[in-house]
């Protein structure tokens, strides 16, 4: 226990083992301690305790700083917007559709970045390392490389095409998406795993937006109203605008936290396997992206988008499991601390990873909602 901080009734947690605060919930693992041992706690996902691990929310996976209310809205505003683009294709306004298509997680996840203050201190410096780069790289990727496979599938030449289209891509676009966040995670004002997954995000969505801004820049730049098959186009701007966006953000975010799992991740693994480690991460991201890049070559429009959402089912249930086991090995790492307000619950309790009165883990709360509060310790460090 840190100096200076209050001396609480303890327990000990039948989970972990650790002895922690009297409450609701384990401060070290976040599991219940009135409703007995779930081991791991997959009931209850580290980072928004309503939700279980295996919940594939969009909001909760890829805005883990907001609260409960704000992930709604922005998971609403998600819908909405991809309802927007089909209506818009419906009434064969196609280059406003791809517009709408193209900016709608942009938009939403800059005000994201706003709003959780993940970048802290440094707005433009960060901005210009997961959002600026990354937008510069997937431009200049796509003119160039595009470029090549274009002339080689107008020469017929089948084999060197797929290379590119099915590997050379994938692993070329994800080392342009960790550029910034692995400048940024060296930094200690980024050493919460969940600041990885909210930079790699960025990173990933950002790299994507130029790549698609290049796609279909011929498009709006043509005609207001144009002429085509609405269905095929409301299947083509939804895989291009908004799950090639979700596959890119949930891979740099895996990429990105393997990075933290490698220089902020503890010696004593909470779990030892081998699928939680950052090697694992790695493959698990360049499999998902090779898999939907050869998705992509189908023929059949329709195949391709049920495959490509498939893959980000899985993908994203990879990404809450390995964020969940990093968040319990964070907090089983983090001592007592003085008393302060919960982030999420605003009750006044011992500061520690997880918050013993409605455990959620205190890393998930927006950064500007634990600025001036207490913060847990770390074993060796003083109050």
């Amino acid at each position: 226990m840190s100096e200076g901080a209050e001396h609480p009734s303890l327990v000990r947690c039948a989970n972990c083992g650790h002895e922690v605060p009297d409450g609701a919930y384990c401060g070290h693992c976040g599991a219940s301690l009135v409703a007995g041992v779930a081991k791991g706690r997959r009931h209850a996902y580290a980072a928004a305790p309503a939700e279980s691990v295996y919940h594939v929310g969009l909001a909760t996976t890829l805005f883990p700083h907001l609260a409960r209310r704000g992930n709604a809205m922005f998971a609403w505003c998600a819908l909405t917007g991809v309802l927007v683009v089909f209506v818009l294709v419906a009434l064969n306004l196609f280059a406003s559709a791809a517009a709408v298509a193209v900016l709608l997680l942009p938009v939403l996840y800059l005000l994201y970045l706003y709003e959780a203050r993940v970048y802290g201190n440094h707005p433009w410096s960060v901005l210009a390392l997961v959002f600026v780069l990354p937008l510069a790289l997937g431009v200049l990727m796509d003119v160039l490389l595009g470029g090549v496979i274009t002339g080689l599938a107008l020469q017929g030449d089948r084999s060197l095409l797929l290379v590119l289209e099915i590997l050379l891509w994938p692993l070329l676009a994800l080392a342009a998406t960790m550029v910034g966040p692995a400048l940024l995670l060296g930094r200690s004002a980024f050493e919460e795993v969940l600041d990885a997954v909210a930079l790699g995000a960025s990173s990933g969505l950002a790299f994507n937006l130029g790549v698609s801004a290049v796609a279909v820049w011929p498009l709006l730049a043509g005609p207001v109203v144009s002429e085509g098959v609405p269905a095929q186009w409301m299947l083509l701007l939804l895989r291009e605008g908004v799950l090639m966006a979700l596959v890119t953000m949930a891979g740099a975010s895996l990429l990105s936290a393997a990075i933290w799992r490698r220089r902020h991740g503890s010696s004593k693994r909470l779990d030892e396997r081998w699928f939680w480690s950052a090697p694992a991460m790695v493959a698990v991201a360049v499999a998902a992206r090779i898999t939907v890049a050869a998705l992509g070559i189908t023929p059949r429009l329709l195949l391709n988008v049920l495959g490509t959402i498939v893959a980000i089912f899985l993908l994203f249930l990879y990404l809450r499991l390995a964020v969940h086991n990093a968040l319990l090995e964070e907090g089983r790492e983090l001592e007592i601390g003085p008393t302060s307000t919960c982030p999420e619950c605003h009750r006044l309790v011992p500061t520690m990873g997880f918050c013993p009165a409605c455990g959620v883990n205190r890393s998930a709360a927006p950064r500007q909602h634990r600025l001036g509060g207490a913060t847990p310790a770390r074993p060796g460090e003083t109050g």
